[in-house]
Parts: C-alpha cells; sequence; structure tokens
C-alpha cells in the first residue's frame, strides 16, 4: 500500500534509504516511524522520490541534515515536540540560488505543536505551518427550552469523536449536569437562559489529547446578534471552521484595523456579508476571506449536511469527500444527507458515473422500458450498461427503485475496476459461497480494504446498502483503486 514503517530503538542510520532496492524505495508514498527511534541520520530518507507524506514519532529528539534531500513529492512532514534538532538543507532540492549560491529547498507542510522546536525551524525556513487544533465559536441562542448546543468543532489535523463540556464559570471548574437543569439530558447541553462556557476535547491517534478554546454559549430570550455564533480570530492565519447548512457565524477580531473586507469563493455554499457574517448555505467546503490593513486570514469553511455532524460516524469522512468532489449532493437542497436510507438501484449507478467524471455515453437512447430521457440517471444508466457495469432484469426493466443490496454494490465496484481476478482464494465471510456470481467480487473488494463485512464474519450479502455504507464503498474505491482520496 506504499507504507514504509520503521520500528525499532535508536537511530535510523544515514543514508539508510540508499540501502533500500530502487523497485521498493520508488513503492513508497508516506513513512511512518514507530516509538522508540530517536533519531534520524544525515540523508536518511533522502532521494525518495515519490513520498508525499512522513510522519515521526514522541521519541525522536534529532533530525540530521539532507534528511528529506531530493524527495520531489514530498509535501508534509510531521513532527512532534519532543524533537530539539533539526539539521541543515533538510528538504534541499539539490539546487542553489544563482543570487548567493544559497541551497534551495523544496517548501513542504510541517505538521507540528504551537511553540515547539519544529515550529521555530518551520517559520526560519518559511515552511507552510498547520498546527493541530480544535476550535470552537462563541454562540448566541434565544431560549426555547430546547438544549442549546455549540457548533462542532473546526478541526485542523485531527481526527476523532469530538466531547464537549459545558461549564457556569469562566475558569471551567463548576460543569453543568442533568442536576442544575431539569430540560438538560445526559451527555447534551444546556437549555436554561444564562451564560455558559465550552470546552471540546478530541483523543487523535497521532498527536494524543487536543483541546479546544474556551467558547461562549449564551441563551437569551432573544438573540443579540444578527448571527447566532460568534468567532473571534487573530489575522494573519488560516483557520478550519465547521457550520451547519442554515445556520450563520459572525467573524469577529478584537485587534484594530482601519479597513476590512470579506469574500467567499462560493456564496451558493456559504455567503458572507461585509460584516463578517457567513451564512451556511448548504453542505460543502469553500473559503471565506477576510482582508484588511492586519493582512489576510483565511477560513476554511466545511458547511455540515444537518444530519452528518460527528467525526467519529465512519460515514463523516466519505460523506464530505464525495460531496466535495460532487459525487452525492444529498437532499432538501443538499442540506440533508440522510444516511440511514436505502440507497437505490439508480442512486448507485449515478454516484459511480459521478466518481468516474460524468463520461458522456456512446448511445443516445436507453434500453431499458423504466428508464427515461428526462430521468436524472438517464446517461448514468446508458454508460453504465455500456461498460458492462450494471445489468437489467430479463423482462427488459433496469429496476431504478429498487434497493441496491451489498452484493449489488461490491459487484458494481467490482466490474467498473474490470472485473480483477483476487490475489486469494481464501474467503473470510461465512455467508458466501463459490457458487455466487459476487464470490470473487466480494474476495476483491475486502483484499482492496473496501469491505470489512461484519462483527460475526458474515457479509449480509442480501443486506440493504445504506447511503452511509454507500458513499464508503465509493470512497475508499477512489483511495484504494483509484489512488485518490
Amino acid at each position: 500500500d506504499g507504507v514504509l514503517t520503521i520500528s525499532g530503538t535508536g537511530e535510523v542510520k544515514a543514508s539508510f534509504a540508499q540501502s533500500m532496492p530502487a523497485d521498493i524505495r520508488l513503492k513508497v508514498k508516506t513513512i511512518v516511524v514507530e516509538e522508540g527511534i530517536t533519531s534520524l541520520g544525515e540523508n536518511a530518507f533522502s532521494n525518495i522520490p515519490n513520498v508525499t507524506t512522513i510522519k515521526l514519532p514522541g521519541t525522536l529528539t534529532k533530525i540530521g541534515s539532507k534528511c528529506f534531500a531530493y524527495d520531489s513529492a514530498l509535501t508534509d512532514v510531521y513532527i512532534k515536540p519532543s524533537v530539539k534538532s533539526i539539521g541543515d538543507d533538510l528538504t534541499w532540492t539539490g539546487y542553489y540560488w544563482a543570487s548567493d549560491h544559497s541551497t534551495v529547498q523544496k517548501r513542504v507542510t510541517i505538521h507540528c505543536r504551537s511553540g515547539s522546536y519544529a515550529d521555530q525551524f518551520a517559520q526560519d525556513k518559511k515552511h507552510i505551518i498547520v498546527y493541530p487544533q480544535l476550535l470552537i465559536a462563541d454562540k448566541t441562542a434565544a431560549y426555547n427550552k430546547e438544549p442549546q448546543a455549540v457548533e462542532p468543532a473546526g478541526m485542523a489535523d485531527v481526527s476523532g469523536s469530538v466531547t464537549y463540556k459545558y461549564y457556569t464559570d469562566k475558569d471551567c471548574k463548576n460543569q453543568v449536569t442533568p442536576a442544575d437543569n431539569g430540560s438538560l439530558k445526559t451527555g447534551s447541553a444546556p437549555s436554561n437562559v444564562g451564560t455558559y462556557y465550552v470546552k471540546a476535547a478530541v483523543n487523535d491517534p497521532y498527536w494524543g489529547k487536543i483541546t479546544s478554546n474556551v467558547a461562549v454559549l449564551k441563551i437569551n430570550k432573544d438573540p443579540d446578534t444578527k448571527s447566532n455564533m460568534v468567532l473571534r480570530y487573530t489575522s494573519g492565519k488560516k483557520i478550519q471552521v465547521n457550520i451547519i447548512c442554515g445556520n450563520t457565524m459572525l467573524l469577529k477580531t478584537d485587534e484594530k484595523y482601519t479597513w476590512i473586507s470579506y469574500s467567499s469563493s462560493d456564496a451558493a455554499i456559504a455567503s458572507v456579508d461585509q460584516e463578517g457574517n457567513i451564512k451556511a448555505v448548504k453542505a460543502g467546503s469553500v473559503q471565506v476571506t477576510s482582508y484588511s490593513s492586519l493582512g489576510t486570514t483565511i477560513f476554511d469553511i466545511r458547511v455540515l449536511y444537518k444530519d452528518v455532524k460527528d467525526p467519529g460516524d465512519f460515514w463523516y469522512g466519505p460523506t464530505y469527500y464525495l460531496t466535495d468532489s460532487g459525487v452525492v449532493k444529498g437532499y432538501d437542497e443538499q442540506t440533508k444527507f440522510k444516511p440511514a436510507n436505502v440507497c437505490t438501484r439508480a442512486q448507485m449507478v449515478t454516484f459511480i458515473w459521478r466518481l468516474e467524471g460524468c463520461p458522456k455515453p456512446k448511445a443516445k437512447t436507453c434500453r431499458f422500458g423504466d428508464v427515461k430521457k428526462e430521468d436524472y440517471f438517464f446517461k448514468a444508466v446508458i454508460w453504465g450498461n455500456e461498460n458492462h457495469i450494471v445489468e437489467g432484469y430479463s423482462d427488459g426493466t433496469f429496476g431504478p427503485g429498487k434497493v441496491c443490496a451489498r452484493r449489488h454494490a461490491v459487484t458494481f465496484l467490482w466490474r467498473l475496476a474490470g472485473k480483477p481476478e483476487p490475489k486469494t482464494a481464501k474467503n473470510k465471510f461465512s455467508d458466501v459461497k463459490t457458487s455466487d456470481y459476487f464470490y470473487k467480487a466480494t474476495l476483491w473488494a475486502s483484499e482492496k480494504k473496501i469491505l470489512a463485512g461484519y462483527d460475526d464474519g458474515t457479509f449480509r450479502p442480501d443486506g440493504e446498502c445504506l447511503r452511509r455504507q454507500m458513499v464508503t464503498f465509493l470512497y475508499k474505491y477512489d483511495k484504494f483503486v483509484n489512488d485518490k482520496g
């Protein structure tokens, strides 16, 4: 899968990569150095032409000079605070500037903790810097007897389920509990009129526990701002923010400026007025930019479906990846995804067609009697049938409204991939037989990590394919077969 994992203790010797067979070195796309390694020697990971990402452990203290030199595809390096020394020419390209004969460095993104040695190094060398962070906005809501939760936290460089705690004091010592509020549900948010202070946390697989800023939640009889949330920011940074469809957020800096303006890269997803009020219109990703006398601030906005808000749900990432790709468009003007709804045959072939870039079918008419020219899936069905991805029934129909079973989904994707032979005959699913038409498709999908199955060792081929399962299958196909995602 292109991942090189380095384990053990002590130092990775100088020029380590040069000891690797050339054909293996060319396949490496990601390097993961595990806990226990304390230093990287000079040129340890240099001249690995296709590596894009390097993740370093919390036991590492030293990175030798030219460690990532000549890595022409390198884009991201993750460095923990344990690192206290980084050698010269870390990402040397092999070239020199003609003006002063200094070395030309490849500019990469350094993922690190704010204030760490790696942070200072990245600033000095003018690399792009990304800090792991959770960011939650202040919120003002009208009292309506219902619990009022803050928006899901904006996450930068972290993943996992976010937990929220609500307090009645600025120091966040007196936590709100069900006993404090008759309307409060266990694990929910306060509903009574008052001012609350909110903190969020997530346990990231790489960074560990990340805590958020303290946000203020005000529940009033009437909202006191045009927007129901306020995000306070410092100019000149890049900030990631989540907003649920239909909600608004005010961007506010307490710094003194002489002029300021705002713009949105796609007002159909999220608009912004010149006071800094963002309105989340439909699910998707958009950049809102603040231009001011203090500098430029970029807000990477993810507008969330009303029913896909928890990053801990397995379909969260796939849903937004495919939404941004234009593969799924949701319901109610792209404000709801309905993850628990079943996926129909018409939807599945349409999603596959969009994933492939909406290719134009050769034929202009459809051979299936139940597929009309005005149907949104008309071209997708013709293309899918021409490419032997989907077939109809013996009565000449396609059955667009029929529910797509799990066996159908993996078979469609297997056909899309060209019906490749599975590399193994070992079948881990107790309910899949060699005589089943989907046998090879299931084994192949399992090998490709598209399909995981259930804990009891079954595939459940006749089970309904839900929309949340469908987007996960498609996302994994794009990642592990198309090498995207």
